[in-house]
């Protein structure tokens, strides 16, 4: 009885920290496929985009060298899932003055990805650099029934989490059945024995012999 509530308590714990936020939820995603500067039109609120990340350093990839003013976090992102943090969204104008100008920028963990809260830039010059998430290659895009999105990653913890969690809890109920029935099949098998054993007979004369050669002696 303890081993199966432990086991819907293991269950219950994968399942809640399986659960998204209301950010990561809510995010807009941004078309990755759109080369234009357009994040001058965004309205305030939480925004992703698939595969990518806001550039986390000043050192300006080649994915972003059409935008003429790109943005860049400057921070560290939340660590862990659920956690937030507000970095400084620098404005890259040039070497010598890597963070001049800057928005504020709140980020969200939501485990598999970042989401963050942007609003619009102030001219279309500018934009927000993402960074394509070499990690995410393997990673593909499926639908289920009920019409939810979501992702198949190497790096998604929580389902392979639950997976193994799962088979091990299904592996150690089964066991103790198994034990449990094999139990009672041997103490069944050890009753019937001693149930139709043969009884020992106990009647009859004492017979007492002191020598091989002389014949023995009833009392």
């Amino acid at each position: 009885m303890r081993i199966f509530l432990l086991a819907l308590l293991v269950i219950s714990s994968i399942t809640v920290n399986a659960d998204s936020s209301v950010e990561c939820d809510s995010a807009i995603k941004l078309d990755t496929k759109e080369k234009t500067n357009t994040h001058n039109t965004l309205t305030l609120g939480w925004y992703r985009m698939k595969h990518h990340e806001l550039l986390n350093e000043d050192d300006i990839p080649e994915s972003c060298s059409f935008i003429q003013f790109p943005i860049w976090a400057k921070g560290s992102f939340p660590a862990n899932e659920g956690d937030n943090a507000i970095l400084d969204g620098c404005v890259y104008h040039s070497e010598g003055k890597p963070c001049e100008n800057k928005y504020s920028i709140k980020v969200h963990n939501c485990g598999e990805y970042n989401v963050y809260y942007l609003n619009a830039t102030a001219t279309q010059d500018e934009a927000y650099c993402f960074k394509k998430d070499d990690d995410d290659d393997d990673c593909e895009e499926q639908e289920e029934d009920y019409g939810k999105k979501f992702h198949r990653c190497h790096r998604n913890h929580r389902y392979v989490v639950l997976v193994i969690g799962s088979v091990i809890i299904a592996g150690v109920l089964i066991s103790m059945v198994a034990i449990y029935l094999w139990r009672r099949k041997r103490l069944a098998a050890l009753l019937k024995k001693e149930m139709y054993k043969a009884p020992q007979e106990n009647d009859g004369p004492v017979v007492v012999t002191t020598n091989d050669n002389l014949p023995p002696k009833k009392y």
